[in-house]
């Protein structure tokens, strides 16, 4: 500042990097203990972009085994805590982000999210996280190697939106060392913001028309005078039909729930439940003790769909 140089538009910030992005000069361990003490020696565009931008990386944070499970856990420490009670997990893959963001350790993190990975440490810890729409943000360097990741796409996690929308810009746009990622430039987020949601149409559904849904869950937003009556000019609730699969017996569901094509085209946007539940104890790796007997559905809302057939925001 002094020389009268150009800042970036993170400089000075303090940002935290998922530990499966390569930082040069650090480890990336990407949760295994089979990685351990392995060094890279370059960095992911992710990483790349953040330096650039002049913000200050404080270290990489913690993340489950190659990011696959959704409680942050690993063979190389304890169970990652969450702040607001340590007793329970922060959510995961991009655990360690949302604890060292709930902790105040940081003022930006770095996520990825291939099922949830960004979204389910958001919701736990009190967050906002977004997954980008994919190849909106390159993947070279991303899962702790040179090759890109195709099955999972960074994105930024902050305390607030504008945070996020500010990280978003800097992360986004088309690199010719990620050959899928989009090629058009990324819109200005920032102004985005500013022109809000009114006179979108949105379609809200708490549960999907089957998930099992925590009781909180379905009151607060209930609870919230302006949820989603103010948002626009009309809102509504999706009307969904089953279609049965063939699935071998003891699969975690015989059922595929679609939104009918009507629903998708006349709305702007489709809200759901970022989770349909709270953080669970360290002690379970899933809220099997929350829903006897329906392990798997637990992850409606993460695991089971990565790929949206609504009318989403493109970003």
């Amino acid at each position: 500042m002094d020389r009268g140089d150009t800042l970036g538009p993170l400089h000075g910030i303090p940002i935290s990097i998922k530990d499966l992005e390569a930082t040069k000069d650090m480890n990336t361990t990407m949760g295994s203990a089979v990685f351990r003490d392995r060094a890279t020696e370059m960095d992911s565009i992710v990483v790349e972009r953040v330096r650039q931008a002049g913000a200050i990386v404080l270290g990489k944070t913690n993340a489950p085994e190659f990011g696959i499970t959704p409680p942050t856990e690993n063979k190389l420490g304890d169970a990652c805590r969450n702040p607001w009670n340590i007793e329970r997990t922060p959510g995961g893959s991009s655990g360690g982000a949302a604890a060292a963001l709930a902790a105040g350790l940081c003022t930006l993190s770095t996520g990825s999210d291939g099922g949830g990975s960004i979204r389910i440490p958001s919701s736990f810890s009190g967050l906002f996280g977004i997954k980008p729409t994919q190849g909106r943000l390159p993947r070279y360097g991303g899962y702790g190697r040179p090759s890109a990741n195709y099955f999972s796409q960074s994105g930024p996690m902050s305390h607030t939106v504008e945070d996020s929308a500010l990280l978003l810009q800097v992360l986004a746009g088309p690199d010719r060392r990620d050959v899928t990622c989009i090629r058009e430039a990324p819109a200005d987020y920032k102004a985005s913001l500013e022109g809000g949601v009114s006179g979108w149409r949105t379609a809200w559904s708490p549960d999907l028309g089957y998930a099992p849904v925590d009781p909180e869950v379905v009151r607060l937003p209930k609870e919230q005078q302006s949820f989603p009556r103010n948002w626009g000019r009309k809102s509504m609730r999706p009307i969904w039909f089953m279609m049965t699969l063939g699935l071998p017996s003891g699969s975690c569901s015989p059922t595929l729930h679609m939104l009918p094509m009507d629903t998708c085209w006349r709305n702007d946007a489709t809200t759901l439940p970022t989770m349909g539940y709270a953080s669970w104890s360290t002690a379970h790796r899933s809220p099997v003790a929350t829903w006897p007997g329906r392990r798997c559905e637990w992850t409606s809302y993460g695991v089971r769909w990565r790929f949206s057939l609504t009318s989403t925001i493109c970003c």
